[in-house]
């Protein structure tokens, strides 16, 4: 992970730098994946915006998050199982729509690596755990609000292998 959490890093880094006045965007949101468990995470977004039409745009982005917190799954013969999203790393791409007074939507496509954690504490004995990642595609869309030249709010949905996943959070043009 640590790795992942590098590059995504540097290339964040990488395009921050080199989009003053640019169209270079941003996000930072928190999350909750909503499957069997909940999941918490905050995650970021960076990303450029291409515009198709007359406000009407293309922003193809990096995403990652982490997760936050865990769920523990009742169980009759295992003493706990407690499961977590360790961390998710992939790209997205979203056509949004941008209205004069300040509001837009949005649709996105995503494709993303998700990572968890599952730990097993038995009755006797020394607990095991394991993880499993995957990649998923996902699909979904939203609806914001400008509230500066430079700092938007925003809300979304996605549907990511069966999950609901809920987003809210800010998002920052350079």
């Amino acid at each position: 992970m640590n790795k992942m959490m590098s590059v995504f890093c540097l290339l964040l880094l990488m395009t921050i730098t080199a989009g003053v006045n640019s169209q270079v965007t941003g996000s930072l949101t928190y999350l909750n994946f909503d499957d069997d468990a909940d999941f918490d995470a905050v995650a970021g977004s960076v990303g450029y915006r291409f515009e198709e039409l007359d406000n009407f745009f293309l922003i193809p982005e990096l995403r990652g998050g982490l997760g936050v917190g865990s769920e523990r799954i009742p169980s009759i013969t295992i003493e706990e199982v407690t499961l977590e999203l360790d961390r998710f790393i992939g790209v997205g791409n979203r056509a949004q729509y941008e209205f004069g007074n300040g509001v837009y939507l949005f649709a996105a496509v995503s494709y993303i690596n998700y990572r968890f954690k599952e730990q097993i504490t038995p009755l006797e004995g020394a607990p095991t755990s394991r993880t499993d990642s995957s990649w998923e595609w996902g699909v979904g869309g939203g609806l914001g609000f400008q509230l500066t030249d430079m700092l938007g709010a925003e809300g979304s949905w996605e549907r990511v292998d069966g999950a609901d996943l809920f987003t809210a959070g800010l998002r920052i043009r350079f």
